[in-house]
């Protein structure tokens, strides 16, 4: 039997997160989908929480794996919907009928992506609107979360899965390879998605480090030579703070409406 979702979720001891998720998943008026757990071999009574509800879940498996995408590749091998959805533990749906509304739409596109919401600190929630149409400057700079793209499977059989090299960023750049090199067919659909929890995202500078170095082969991998080198040059120039001498106004100016131009010229292409 082929559903029209395959919604897959990837856990580590993570058992709170994991029931979450789970009880955001059972209890969605939509129907048509089948849940798929892909567990890292947890020993925190993950594999319990799972058990309980298995009577719910089309497939589960709880075995070491190479990370998070290398999890996520496993999902997708055993997934039949037409779409894909990754929630991962801890990410849980915004209420019982997002998948029902989202369907309603009749969704054709390879992507169909909605907006989020972000939890912080415990209590605050931080709604986040994504644009209708995403322009090679959002692209470079911006990211639109796994929790809140529908991806078509025939994607993932066409293009490619997720690209294990990367620790951190493979869901940037499987979404870069598919809509830049590939020019897959995407839309933005006005409905919040998804909810995800900030609050255990390391703030290190190690980390921040890593996810700006995977970026940068993304974009030296999709995006022109000359647009890469102005938008380094760009962002080098404005976290050093000597945009604020008069002496290089100008020059930086320069830089600025050029790099903005050629954006504006290569996303018609």
């Amino acid at each position: 039997m082929n559903f029209k979702l395959s919604i897959i979720t990837i856990n580590f001891n993570d058992a709170h997160g994991l029931e979450k998720t789970i009880q955001s998943v059972i209890n969605q008026t939509f129907i048509d989908y089948e849940f798929i757990i892909i567990d890292g071999g947890s020993t925190d009574g993950s594999i319990e929480t799972i058990k309980k509800h298995n009577y719910r879940i089309a497939y589960w498996c709880s075995e070491k794996d190479n990370g998070i995408y290398d999890a996520q590749n496993k999902g997708i091998s055993k997934a039949t919907g037409e779409y894909c959805l990754f929630l991962n533990s801890g990410d849980y749906l915004y209420d019982n009928n997002v998948l029902l509304n989202v369907f309603d739409t009749s969704p054709v596109d390879d992507i169909v992506y909605g907006d989020i919401i972000y939890h912080e600190n415990g209590s605050t929630d931080r709604r986040r609107i994504f644009p209708d149409h995403l322009s090679k400057h959002f692209l470079l700079t911006d990211v639109i979360g796994h929790q809140v793209q529908f991806i078509k499977r025939k994607v993932f059989e066409q293009y490619g899965i997720y690209d294990t090299q990367y620790k951190i960023v493979a869901d940037y750049e499987i979404f870069i390879r598919a809509v830049i090199k590939h020019k897959i067919s995407i839309k933005h659909i006005s409905i919040f998605i998804s909810v995800f929890d900030l609050s255990g995202l390391s703030s290190n500078q190690e980390q921040v480090k890593k996810i700006n170095q995977e970026r940068a082969i993304v974009h030296r991998m999709y995006f022109s030579k000359s647009l890469v080198f102005l938008y380094y040059t760009y962002s080098s120039i404005l976290q050093s703070g000597i945009y604020k001498s008069k002496l290089v106004a100008i020059p930086v100016n320069f830089i600025r409406n050029f790099l903005f131009k050629l954006i504006k010229t290569e996303s018609n292409k």
